[in-house]
């Protein structure tokens, strides 16, 4: 299993790339520009993004503060899946999220914050990803 400081130090390598290349206007393709585009919708992480390179050995503390690279790669898997239709339910409570009022950012977050808790429940009883119960997260959100 790669070591955790390995990874955490590459995908903060990769934002800080990504993020030098949004600021000197260079095109991206793919993954990286569906990072780049949610990187640039959280204004309040600019400086996160700008010395991210620097913070490859900081450990966010989940019970006070927020991982902004974790929380953009949430971001980044939820419009992925809205732009795939993968799973249906995602798209469907993206409607259903905006027509109660909702901006779509916020709904975004919202179907995030379900991804989040599979993904911990994944971990945490080491079981593959469930998308029946992401799909009954999903619906209670609509509720």
């Amino acid at each position: 299993m790669p070591d955790n400081k390995i990874l955490r130090e590459y995908s903060r390598q990769r934002f800080f790339e990504i993020w030098q290349n949004v600021c000197e206007g260079e095109g991206l393709e793919g993954e990286e520009k569906a990072i780049a585009a949610a990187m640039a919708e959280h204004k309040e992480y600019y400086d996160t993004w700008e010395m991210a390179d620097n913070l490859a050995d900081y450990e966010y503390d989940p019970e006070t503060e927020v991982n902004p690279f974790f929380h953009i790669t949430m971001h980044t898997i939820v419009e992925n899946q809205i732009a795939m239709n993968t799973p249906k339910e995602v798209a469907m409570t993206l409607e259903k999220l905006m027509t109660k009022g909702e901006s779509r950012h916020e709904a975004v977050h919202e179907i995030g914050a379900a991804l989040s808790e599979e993904i911990f429940t994944m971990t945490k009883r080491k079981r593959p990803f469930d998308e029946s119960r992401y799909a009954k997260s999903l619906k209670r959100l609509t509720y």
